[in-house]
């Protein structure tokens, strides 16, 4: 496997950051990038035999998007490094539709992410966490569990572990949800986070993505599609309500607006063929599902090699888009296992 680069300047502030955390008593758990990284050091420099490594999340308690988007991440270290991935089974999801035990298990069947892998057994497995892990060098000769909350930051400077990780999750969860496009139609579908999000509020703000932003995306999408033939039906998912959204009219869209169940709006998102991704790990999580095109916003997280990244160049996206519906990649990729 070819090296993975670390940038050097990043890593030696998250450092700085991480040891005056730990100097002054503060917790530094939330800066586990640090940690991610000379974890990664220390594997490629042969000081730690990554054989000798398994590897979990737990930890998180927010909602199926988060907590599934840190099981990936850890999923893709492990593929990355041929450790093990342990799995813990989803528990106390946020946003519960139904009672909490049933909405667990219904997210647990539906991503499939223990299918194939072992379970994490708490009883028996030596577990430890990311710090402890490399401030204890007896340990490096020892077969352990490294468990942490996310692993987000190995994915920011590797993704194309993600590549095979997504096709393996994408196989399992196809098997069980077959693609419907009855009309044979361009089905786009789009998330629009709202509701929780919002402009006026500081610990979201980052997060919203204006109507008109959405629309120029979409205007290109449509606009290719329609140039090169092919019929579009365009869904509009949000959690807010639908006057928020109403700027979509133009597309005669299709509206699943707040109060819809958010299963059937993943469901939706990841067989859609044209999936235009938010800054919502929701949406980000139904991308990795998603046997279709991919358009995202790189601000979030750091998208999978193949994705689109909608960054401003709406000519770049243009000729994108149209230069994969003239391979016809979308309806043979999304619809060929159907």
């Amino acid at each position: 496997m070819k090296k993975i680069q670390i940038p050097k300047l990043r890593y030696l502030g998250y450092a700085a950051l991480f040891w005056a955390k730990k100097a002054t008593g503060l917790r530094a758990h939330r800066h586990s990038n640090f940690l991610i990284w000379k974890l990664v050091k220390k594997i490629e420099s042969g000081k730690i035999d990554a054989k000798k490594i398994s590897i979990t999340s737990r930890g998180k308690t927010d909602g199926a998007g988060a907590q599934a988007l840190a099981k990936f991440s850890a999923m893709c270290f492990a593929q990355a490094y041929g450790m093990r991935y342990l799995h813990v089974p989803f528990s106390s999801l946020a946003h519960a539709e139904i009672p909490q035990t049933e909405w667990d298990g219904a997210w647990e069947g539906l991503l499939q992410m223990g299918s194939e892998n072992e379970l994490l057994d708490t009883d028996r497995m030596q577990i430890v966490g990311i710090g402890d892990y490399l401030a204890n060098p007896k340990l490096w000769s020892q077969k352990v569990v490294i468990s942490e909350r996310h692993f987000h930051a190995f994915c920011e400077i590797a993704p194309i572990h993600g590549v095979e990780v997504s096709k393996k999750l994408q196989a399992n969860f196809l098997h069980r949800n077959s693609l419907k496009n009855a009309h044979g139609s361009l089905r786009i579908a789009v998330h629009i986070r709202r509701g929780d999000v919002s402009l006026n509020d500081v610990e979201t703000r980052h997060r919203y993505i204006p109507n008109n932003r959405i629309i120029e995306i979409l205007e290109r999408v449509v606009k290719v599609s329609t140039y090169a033939g092919i019929d579009t039906e365009i869904h509009v998912h949000t959690n807010g309500n639908i006057d928020e959204v109403s700027d979509f009219n133009r597309f005669f869209a299709i509206y699943h607006p707040a109060g819809s169940s958010a299963i059937d709006t993943f469901l939706s998102l990841a067989t859609s063929d044209i999936l235009i991704c938010t800054r919502s790990d929701f949406s980000l999580l139904a991308g990795i599902y998603c046997t279709g095109m991919v358009i995202c916003d790189p601000r979030h997280r750091t998208p999978l090699p193949g994705w689109i990244q909608a960054n401003g160049n709406l000519f770049a996206l243009e000729r994108e888009v149209t230069r994969r519906l003239k391979k016809g990649q979308i309806h043979e990729s999304a619809h060929a296992k159907s």
